[in-house]
């Protein structure tokens, strides 16, 4: 199962893992009720513009209104006006961290600085928009004007002007081919960027994608002069489809699906558009579930876990806030061989290779602090530095780090589009509502003693019943014995304590039996 993308659907929920070099590398679920809608085509109705945040509401008819901030608010042909002249050192964003071109900030900032949402958008106007990143928890989904379309060999930018070159294609002869090849195709005021999947394909392959982008996008437009808002004009492929287009290359041996039907529909899409893998397409026949076979299941809980394991025997602890991701680094039962330096050194190392294996893994975005062990040597520092960077290279998704600090202190930002593993795969405890920590049984005994002492006179209902858990109750027997028999003096009444391990955080306090 080395080297292979897992297909497995179950009614209507779809999961992906890609396995490579022993390890589980990625892994992504869907369901049919909840299927993410990045990438989506819309009309939408602005519902209302915000000059203070720079931004716009636009109703695109899902069940929160989506948010278009200025920069996104901008038309293609808006943009290149703006961007006609472009300052020292800046180059366009394209929205993809694997093509050439410069750092979106100074792009927005342009934009900030030269036009307000009021003079974009206004209420009531509809507007074409398409989803760069999902809803999460409390926000709706991010849109944008500058509507993109992917393809299998290239991504279609209808009035972009300009063509990008993934930097994974790193050949610089390759490189050439491509921009000319595809310079030859395109027309006058389109654009195109050419995805790492373009190296070495054809010409012939190159324009048959060309063409079917160019279909695509007069398809949504005239879905858009016909629909009315908020309505839906093109939507993405689902998560079997969208992996294989994007995943497959020369290093994926096999594409392994548990599902006839997926199996048919995934079979059928890889010979239509990559006919030099269909034969790589398998369906899983034996008894025994995918991807417990494929060892799937074991590391989806360790990317489920909030503390990883390293191969020294030291570990990472990944905590959630509400801002950030914080990530520590411990030595744990690792001991080292020569000095502390040395052992500190060999433990960052691990921990800069390790961390961005598992934001991968883990689809994890947004602000990410890394709190390595102090390093008192530069040199050092400058080693987990690059170890961490070169570590980052490999993600599809943008990132940013700075240098560790002299406090030990590594700051990074990656890209987010949806919600990472562990909020779809998991929901708060209903007793600790999610903070992780219980309190102390002396703590909770002492409330239960308050709670019986408001209880007031005694009753003609029997006996006074105390459902607590069974920590709570050994400890008051241990520490507060003479506290019950107290109670019951004032009550005029008995007061049973029964365990109930239903209750790690609670108790019930309740009359029973008869006079």
């Amino acid at each position: 199962m080395d080297n292979a993308l897992l297909l497995s659907r179950t009614f209507g929920e779809r999961r992906m893992a890609l396995r490579r070099d022993g390890a589980l590398a990625a892994f992504q679920l869907e369901r049919e009720s909840e299927r993410g809608v990045v990438g989506n085509v819309y009309l939408g109705r602005v519902l209302r513009v915000l000059p203070g945040m720079q931004a716009a509401f636009v109703d695109i008819g899902l069940e929160r209104a989506a948010f278009l901030y200025v920069g996104d608010a901008v038309t293609q042909e808006q943009r290149a006006a703006i961007l006609a002249e472009p300052e020292e050192g800046e180059t366009e964003d394209h929205g993809d961290s694997t093509v050439d071109a410069p750092s979106p900030i100074s792009v927005r900032e342009k934009i900030q600085r030269s036009i307000r949402i009021q003079d974009v958008v206004q209420q009531g106007e509809t507007v074409l928009v398409q989803v760069t990143k999902d809803s999460m928890r409390t926000k709706g989904a991010r849109i944008t004007r500058q509507v993109t379309l992917p393809g299998r060999f290239l991504v279609y930018m209808p009035s972009a002007d300009h063509i990008g070159v993934s930097r994974r294609i790193d050949d610089p002869e390759e490189r050439t081919r491509l921009r000319e090849v595809v310079e030859a195709l395109r027309e006058p005021g389109e654009g195109f960027i050419a995805r790492t999947a373009c190296q070495g394909r054809s010409d012939e392959e190159l324009r048959e994608d060309v063409e079917y982008l160019r279909e695509l996008h007069a398809l949504v437009q005239e879905r858009g002069a016909a629909g009315s808002a908020p309505s839906c004009l093109h939507s993405d492929l689902d998560l079997s489809l969208r992996s294989v287009r994007d995943l497959m290359n020369e290093d994926l041996k096999r594409v392994v699906v548990d599902d006839p039907e997926e199996h048919g529909r995934v079979a059928a899409f890889a010979a239509r558009f990559l006919p030099r893998f269909a034969d790589r397409v398998e369906l899983w026949t034996d008894d025994k579930p995918l991807f417990a076979a494929a060892g799937v299941d074991k590391g989806l809980g360790r990317a489920l876990s909030r503390k990883v394991a390293l191969p020294s025997g030291a570990y990472l602890v990944i905590d959630h806030t509400e801002a950030l991701t914080a990530i520590d680094v411990n030595t744990g039962r690792y001991v080292g061989k020569q000095s502390l330096e040395d052992t500190i050194l060999e433990v960052n190392l691990q921990a800069a290779k390790a961390i961005p294996e598992q934001l991968r893994l883990r689809d994890i975005g947004g602000l990410i602090v890394i709190d390595f062990i102090d390093m008192t040597e530069a040199d050092h520092r400058n080693q987990v530095d690059t170890a961490l960077l070169d570590a980052i290279s490999g993600d599809k998704a943008r990132c940013s780090v700075l240098p560790i600090s002299e406090f030990g202190l590594s700051q990074m930002t990656r890209h987010r589009v949806r919600d990472d593993l562990g909020r779809q795969m998991t929901v708060p405890c209903p007793t600790c509502s999610g903070e992780g920590k219980l309190r102390a049984p002396d703590v909770l005994a002492y409330d239960v003693l308050r709670a019986i002492g408001v209880v007031r006179g005694a009753t003609p209902h029997g006996d006074l019943v105390v459902k607590c858990s069974p920590q709570v109750i050994g400890w008051i027997g241990a520490n507060e014995k003479d506290a019950i028999g107290a109670l019951e003096l004032r009550l005029g009444a008995r007061i049973r304590l029964e365990p109930s391990r239903d209750l790690d955080d609670r108790w019930s306090v309740s009359w029973t039996g008869g006079p």
